[in-house]
């Protein structure tokens, strides 16, 4: 009877989630999912043998736990794909057929990072599997993670990780959510690197800004970098706008002098380019991109005339959203340090910024001029288009009460005891 039972379970398990027929190992990692309970056949009242600690058989994904399904759409999900756009896709082998036609979404026959690898079903695997692809190597090889192999002829329920040709792991269709795709505001420039922020959008009198320093606008989009070949740059999302022509000199500095100029030294202390004695007194990078040296009394008396032109963006005077309170188009978070920025941009998208704008993390909503974000008492994050019916993107249902860009650029979700219960897994990037 307990083996019939058993059988009964397994069957359930397979048609609702699909898995792997391939064997291998089990391992003790978990790849960060965060759902990890397996409770072994008979122990979830639902009737499903995969399991939170609670019992709970059904992810917020709509898959269950720590299987092949459920664990593609959380690695989706925390990169931006909303679950509405993983909910539904069936079995891991019907995912490519399912998937077809929905908007934003591309299948094809070769593989790219993020994207779904599918086993489809067949005679020894009837159900199919689903795979994430973490890297597509120079040799060939795809480097994939997935929870759910068969292992002596039974599903683990635990994370794995190999590296293999597609073919070899019955990997022949690819699944392109659009992760790797950014909102058109981001350009191509690749960040700041190990470039440590002055704190500021200002230099003071006395201040000095060594290379591999920068100063940043209040809103995030300008920057203004010493870079370590001595080259003063300004810079936004797209790359550099204007320059003192001062490269070629390592170790050159800037400094706002105490008689009123601006001056970059060589390391050997030869004055390589300057404001002219203006008693200045300030030296600020603005949010329309115009870098302008002010006197004591405020006055405006030197400017690089580089003004890019203002985004008008509107800080919500905080790193944290809370319960109620919604973001809407043009404002946004800061973390604490101000180095990241969460935009709640015009056409809908939400967009978390590192430095000089450079895309870290998006929610894929863009095309919904007038969508908002909110944090609702029921503990869902939510984006809603204009209507404020229309559910564009959500965290799912998990106590959330505080929204925060931290200031390593994750952008974390929390409960009411303070635990993080989602986030973009964006910390260390800029």
């Amino acid at each position: 009877m307990a083996t019939r039972l058993r059988a009964l379970l397994l069957t359930l398990g397979l048609v609702l989630v699909g898995v792997v027929g391939v064997a291998g190992p089990a391992s003790a990692d978990t790849g960060g999912y965060p759902y990890a309970s397996y409770n072994g056949p008979g122990t979830n009242p639902a009737g499903s043998f995969w399991a939170d600690s609670t019992g709970n058989g059904v992810s917020p994904y709509g898959y269950y736990y720590r299987n092949c399904t459920d664990y593609v759409a959380w690695k989706l999900q925390s990169l931006g794909i909303s679950d509405a756009e993983t909910r539904g896709l069936g079995n891991g082998g019907e995912w490519a057929g399912n998937a077809t036609g929905r908007a934003g979404v591309t299948v094809s026959t070769t593989p790219s990072v993020n994207s779904a690898g599918v086993e489809v079903g067949n005679s020894n695997n009837p159900y199919g599997h689903v795979a994430f692809v973490e890297a597509v190597n120079s040799d060939g090889t795809l480097t994939v993670s997935e929870y759910n192999w068969i292992v002596n002829g039974t599903p683990d329920g635990a994370f794995h990780r190999r590296t293999a040709t597609a073919a070899s792991m019955g990997l022949s269709k690819f699944i392109d959510f659009g992760v790797n795709s950014s909102p058109p505001s981001s350009g191509s420039w690749g960040g700041v690197g190990s470039y440590t922020f002055r704190g500021s959008d200002t230099l003071q009198t006395g201040g000095r800004m060594n290379g591999g320093e920068y100063l940043m606008s209040s809103d995030g989009s300008y920057l203004l970098m010493m870079q370590s070949d001595g080259n003063l740059v300004e810079l936004n999302s797209s790359g550099t706008f204007w320059n003192s022509h001062t490269n070629g000199h390592p170790g050159a500095y800037l400094v706002v002098q105490g008689d009123g100029n601006v001056v970059i030294y060589a390391s050997n202390g030869t004055a390589l380019w300057n404001t002219g004695q203006r008693a200045i007194q300030t030296l600020t990078i603005q949010s329309d991109g115009n870098l302008v040296a002010r006197n004591g009394s405020g006055a405006a008396v030197w400017a690089n005339s580089a003004t890019q032109g203002s985004a008008g963006l509107i800080y919500k005077g905080s790193d944290t959203l809370t319960v109620g309170p919604s973001l809407t188009d043009h404002q946004f978070l800061r973390s604490s340090d101000g180095r990241y920025f969460v935009l709640m941009q015009p056409d809908g998208n939400l967009v978390l910024y590192g430095p000089g704008y450079h895309v870290l993390w998006h929610s894929h909503t863009g095309g919904h001029p007038g969508a908002y974000l909110v944090v609702q008492g029921d503990g869902n994050v939510v984006i809603y288009a204009s209507n404020g019916t229309t559910a564009l993107w959500n965290t799912g249902l998990r106590g959330a009460q505080t929204l925060t860009i931290q200031s390593d650029g994750n952008l974390v979700a929390r409960n009411g005891s303070g635990a993080a219960v989602w986030a973009t897994y964006t910390q260390g990037k800029i």
